[in-house]
């Protein structure tokens, strides 16, 4: 009688253990928190769906820890034939390069540099997976009120965590709006800054089996998915060439930056 009773008893409290797991949604975050920092890379079909596009996006994403220790992503998107504008379904594959050098747009033999991006000259310290790890624990710490649900993606069994956008952040981001460059750009096609909406909370799905984000969402005030993002046919540490992250040889790039301040300009000198 006692061997059964000692035994129920370990059973009941590994049950209340898993339980305890499953309905805290900061334990399921450091899961996957911990999850990805032993990633050394991954490869997944990607599926991208917005609130303004009639067709997803649909490609493949490749991930990889470089050398210098930072990730590096490249994504290849395919545009639908029925979906492209007169004119432009002749265009090369383009794909995209995000590397502690800066983001790139590949199409044919051209490059556009996008370094003329907010932030990006931190952009090597954002991708390194222990600063993104202690970016998820300082968010955990902070008081926010995270929701929990279950759910099923491309037939995986998941945890569902909401998390709302804190007012601090969408202060923040009405504020760049309304003081930086895009206020000229917003001016010019006369759209008002009120007329875009803003993300309320993230909808993160968690595969149970991996702790691996497998699914994205982002929703403004009336639960409206503005963006969303899909990871499908997940491959965690697979082998990917270096190469893949690097740029053509002897190819032709653009300062996109400097394009971009031609238009401030231009824009300005119409008001």
């Amino acid at each position: 009688m006692k061997v059964p009773t000692i035994v129920g008893l370990l059973l009941l409290g590994l049950i209340s253990v898993v339980k305890a797991e499953e309905t805290d949604p900061k334990v399921i975050l450091q899961k996957s928190a911990e999850a990805t920092s032993q990633l050394k890379s991954f490869k997944a079909d990607m599926v991208i769906e917005t609130f303004v596009s009639l067709t997803p996006q649909r490609g493949v994403v490749y991930q990889k820890m470089m050398p210098d220790g930072t990730m590096a992503m490249r994504m290849e998107m395919a545009m639908p034939t029925n979906a492209m504008p007169p004119g432009m379904a002749g265009m090369p594959a383009s794909y995209t390069l995000v590397t502690s050098q800066g983001a790139y747009t590949v199409m044919g033999d051209k490059v556009m540099k996008m370094n003329g991006m907010p932030g990006m000259d931190k952009l090597k310290d954002f991708m390194n997976p222990e600063a993104l790890k202690k970016l998820t624990q300082d968010a955990q710490s902070a008081q926010v009120n995270y929701g929990l649900t279950n759910g099923m993606v491309d037939g995986k069994e998941c945890w569902i965590v909401s998390i709302p956008t804190s007012p601090a952040a969408l202060e923040a981001v009405k504020k760049a709006m309304d003081q930086g460059p895009q206020k000229d750009l917003m001016a010019a096609i006369k759209m008002k800054m009120s007329a875009i909406p803003l993300p309320a909370q993230s909808v993160i799905f968690f595969d149970k089996q991996s702790a691996l984000m497998v699914k994205q969402e982002c929703l403004d005030s009336s639960n409206r998915v503005l963006q969303s993002m899909t990871y499908q046919n997940l491959q965690p540490n697979v082998e990917i060439q270096d190469q893949m992250f690097k740029l053509p040889e002897n190819i032709q790039i653009e300062d996109m930056s400097a394009m971009m301040q031609v238009l401030l300009r231009n824009t300005k000198l119409t008001k």
